[in-house]
C-alpha cells in the first residue's frame, strides 16, 4: 500500500510503495527542488530495513519569497495537490519517474544513488503511476523539533511507550512532564512543556546525540538505542504476558502495532528477548514517577510553573466534587436544583481574589468555597436553598428585563420597534411590575 491522500480522486490516482531506488531519487530531487522555495527543507532520517515506502514525507520552514501550492506543483511537475482543511501538510500527486537510458555502471554507492531508476515492474502497470508527497510546513522555531521528533520512524513510539508511566511525554510541540491528578480531567492543562531542544531531550534521557543523528544501520541497533534510555528497565518486561496487559501495551499502542511492524516487533520479539539484561543505568532505570517528576522540575528549572498548575489543578478538581456533592446531599428537589445551583456559582464569582487580599469579607459560602470545605458548603446550601433560589430568580428576571430593554433600544434606532407596538407595551407592562425592584443579590453572612 502507497499513500492514500488521493485515494478518494475520480478515478483514484495510483500511488503504489516506492522500491528504495525510486524513493532515494525521488526525495532528493525534491528537495532540491524545495530549497529554492524554503531556507529549511529537510526529510526526516528514515527508519532501518525498510525496503519500500508509502510516500515521501518533507518538512520545510522559513519561505524565501512569495509563492502558493500551484508554484510548488508546478516546479515538482505535480498533477494534483490537496489540503486538508486545519493541516498544515499539503499533499502532492508527482508522477512516477521514467525509467532512465542505460548508463555505464557507477564507480560508487554514492553515484548510484544519482543516477535515475529503473522500474522492473513499469511495464506490468496498465495505468499511470504516481509518488505522493507530504509537505509539511513548519514555524522556524519548531523546525528543528520537528526534524527530531519524527527521526527513524516509530522510534519516539518505542521510547514513548516506557517513558509514559513516569509521567513523560514527547510529542510534536516538545517534551513535556504531566501532572498525573489531572490527566484524566484535562490532558492538555495537564502537560508542562519542559523543553523544545533536542539536544536537552536527549540528555535529560541519556541517549546519545551524535548516534541519534545518523541514520541507523538495522532495527537491532535502533531497538539497541532506545533501549539504552537511562530510565529503561527491560526487567519490568520478564513476565511479558502481565506486561502486555498491564503497562507493556496500552489501548494506543496495541492499535498502532497493528499498523506498524517495527513497533510491534519491538514488543513482541525485542522486549521478550531482553526481558533478562541489566539496564544501562540501574539508579535511573527504577525511579519512580514521583523521582522523575521531581528530578524533571529541578533539571528544566519548571518547578514553580508545575507546583502553581497542580495546585489549581487540584482546587478545580475539588470545586467540581463541591458542586457534585450539593446537588447530590443537599436535599433540594429538581425543580429547584438548577436555580440554586446557579445562585450558588454566582456568588462565589471573584471569592478567590478576595481571598488574595485578605478575605475579610468572604461569606460563609465563599470562605467555603476557596478552602474547597465541602462539608461547610453542602450545610449551608441545606439550610438557606430557599433563599437562594428566591434571590436567583429575581436576578434572573431582573436580567431578562435589561436585556428586553437593550432589544428594545435596538430595534427603536432600526425603526422597527416603539412605545406602541407589543414589544414596547409589554415592555412598559414589565417595568411598572418591577418598579419597586427588589436585592437580587446574596446576603450570605448568615451565622
Amino acid at each position: 500500500m502507497g499513500g492514500l491522500a488521493f485515494a478518494d480522486e475520480q478515478p483514484p490516482l495510483y500511488t503504489p510503495r516506492m522500491p528504495l531506488a525510486v524513493y532515494s531519487y525521488a526525495r532528493d530531487h525534491l528537495l532540491s527542488t524545495l530549497r529554492s522555495f524554503y531556507a529549511q527543507a529537510e526529510c526526516p532520517i528514515e527508519a532501518p530495513g525498510k525496503t519500500d515506502y508509502g510516500d515521501i514525507d518533507i518538512l520545510v520552514a522559513e519561505p524565501l519569497h512569495h509563492f502558493d501550492s500551484h508554484h510548488i506543483a508546478a516546479a515538482t511537475r505535480a498533477v494534483k495537490h490537496k489540503k486538508p482543511a486545519g493541516s498544515q501538510t499539503t499533499h502532492f500527486a508527482i508522477p512516477w519517474p521514467k525509467p532512465a537510458p542505460p548508463t555505464p555502471p557507477a564507480k560508487d554507492s554514492a553515484a548510484a544513488a544519482d543516477a535515475a531508476p529503473t522500474d522492473d515492474n513499469d511495464d506490468d502497470d496498465d495505468g499511470a503511476k504516481y509518488i505522493q508527497l507530504d509537505l509539511h510546513l513548519c514555524h522556524a522555531s519548531s523546525f528543528r523539533w520537528e526534524l527530531f521528533h519524527q527521526a527513524h520512524g516509530d522510534l519516539w513510539s518505542i521510547i514513548g511507550s516506557h517513558i509514559r508511566r513516569l509521567g513523560l511525554t514527547a510529542n510534536n510541540s516538545g517534551l513535556y512532564i504531566r501532572i498525573e491528578e489531572m490527566e484524566a480531567r484535562n490532558k492538555n492543562a495537564a502537560r508542562i512543556l519542559l523543553t523544545t531542544s533536542p539536544s536537552e531531550t536527549l540528555r535529560f534521557l541519556g541517549l546519545d546525540e551524535k548516534a541519534y543523528w545518523r541514520r541507523f544501520e538495522s532495527v537491532d541497533a535502533l531497538f539497541a538505542y532506545a533501549a539504552s534510555c537511562r530510565f529503561f528497565d527491560p526487567r519490568r518486561y520478564k513476565d511479558w504476558e502481565a506486561a502486555a496487559k498491564g503497562e507493556g501495551l496500552k489501548a494506543n499502542d496495541r492499535a498502532r502495532a497493528r499498523k506498524r511492524p517495527l513497533f510491534r516487533s519491538w514488543f513482541e520479539a525485542y522486549l521478550p528477548a531482553h526481558g533478562h539484561d541489566e539496564p544501562v543505568d540501574a539508579v535511573a532505570a527504577v525511579m519512580s514517577r514521583q523521582e522523575v517528576v521531581d528530578e524533571a522540575k529541578r533539571w528544566f528549572g519548571v518547578g514553580d510553573q508545575y507546583d502553581e498548575r497542580r495546585r489549581r489543578g487540584l482546587q478545580d478538581i475539588n470545586r467540581d466534587k463541591m458542586w457534585t456533592r450539593i446537588r447530590k446531599e443537599s436535599g433540594i428537589g429538581d425543580d429547584s436544583i438548577g436555580a440554586v445551583m446557579r445562585g450558588v456559582k454566582r456568588e462565589v464569582v471573584g471569592a478567590d481574589d478576595e481571598a488574595e487580599q485578605g478575605g475579610v469579607h468572604l461569606t460563609t459560602l465563599q470562605r467555603a468555597y476557596t478552602h474547597t470545605d465541602c462539608d461547610t458548603a453542602v450545610q449551608w446550601v441545606r439550610d438557606h436553598w430557599r433563599e437562594i433560589e428566591e434571590k436567583q430568580l429575581a436576578y434572573e428576571k431582573e436580567k431578562s428585563t435589561v436585556n428586553l430593554l437593550a432589544k428594545l433600544d435596538r430595534m427603536r434606532a432600526e425603526g422597527k420597534a416603539d412605545d406602541g407596538t407589543r414589544l414596547g407595551k409589554a415592555k412598559k407592562k414589565q417595568l411598572a411590575a418591577d418598579a419597586a425592584g427588589q436585592e437580587t443579590g446574596l446576603d450570605l453572612n448568615v451565622a
